[in-house]
């Protein structure tokens, strides 16, 4: 009887854990889309949980989806949704368009605007998105300048299976700002710092496993939980990205831990 039940549990994970989901989340550096779905909320357009952050790409895809089948979005907002909805497109099961394609077929997308290199077949979807950017801020104390250049991968592997990393090297010319000293937002990190300023290195990456309820996941990342719109007081995602478990279940519509 017992190992009847035991064979029981286990073949009802498998069929559990055999539901297609993906899992890669969306850093909250990224403003702009976590504002915009914020809006959509606001506006009754999407219904939203909030309080944890970051989302997982295809949470936002399937909200973004989601918006496309209503009809009151102003003009800025489908403009704003027709530019999302191409960069989550592999969480739609399909390639982005882009302009100044090296290679573009039905499998492969090797693009210089957005410069990105995307793949899907039946089995294996993933991105590489170089990075190279550089900030810019002035007042009258003077000028701060953040250059940072790098490497972002994301994979879906099957139907359940998501790995993903991120490196950056940073270098910031003028005052640290994110030292405790100082209130804001900036994100505090490991400077080694020079007479010019400080440099750092950022990365991120992960592996998890999901299903149409829930994932879990070994991961290296920032989160945020509490809402807010300039730091959370619970965890306001200043912290540098640090190794976790993660565990994430939505059993039902009412019902997220």
């Amino acid at each position: 009887m017992v190992i009847k039940k035991s064979i029981l549990s286990i073949l009802f994970t498998f069929v559990i854990l055999a539901v297609s989901a993906q899992d890669i989340p969306e850093h909250i550096s990224y403003t702009r889309i976590y504002d915009y779905l914020d809006e959509l909320a606001t506006d009754g357009i999407i219904e939203l949980n909030s309080v944890a952050k970051p989302y997982s790409r295809s949470f936002i895809a399937e909200k973004l989806l989601e918006a496309q089948t209503r009809k009151d979005l102003n003009k800025r907002q489908q403009e704003d949704l027709k530019f999302f909805l191409n960069e989550f497109a592999l969480e739609q099961d399909k390639l982005p368009d882009s302009k100044l394609n090296l290679i573009k077929n039905d499998q492969l997308n090797v693009a210089f605007i957005q410069p990105a290199f995307n793949y899907r077949d039946t089995m294996f979807r993933a991105r590489i998105t170089p990075l190279l950017g550089m900030d810019i801020s002035y007042n009258g104390n003077g000028t701060l300048t953040k250059r940072w250049y790098g490497v972002d991968f994301q994979s879906m592997i099957g139907k359940n299976l998501s790995v993903y990393g991120s490196l950056r090297d940073i270098q910031v010319v003028g005052p640290l700002l994110a030292r405790p000293t100082y209130l804001n937002d900036f994100p505090g990190y490991e400077y080694k710092e020079s007479s010019l300023g400080g440099d750092f290195s950022d990365s991120r990456g992960g592996i998890k496993y999901s299903w149409n309820w829930g994932s879990i996941g070994l991961v290296k990342d920032n989160i945020v939980w509490g809402d807010n719109y300039h730091g959370s007081n619970i965890l306001s995602g200043r912290a540098p990205s640090f190794p976790m478990l993660t565990l994430h279940l939505k059993p039902a519509k009412w019902f997220e831990m």
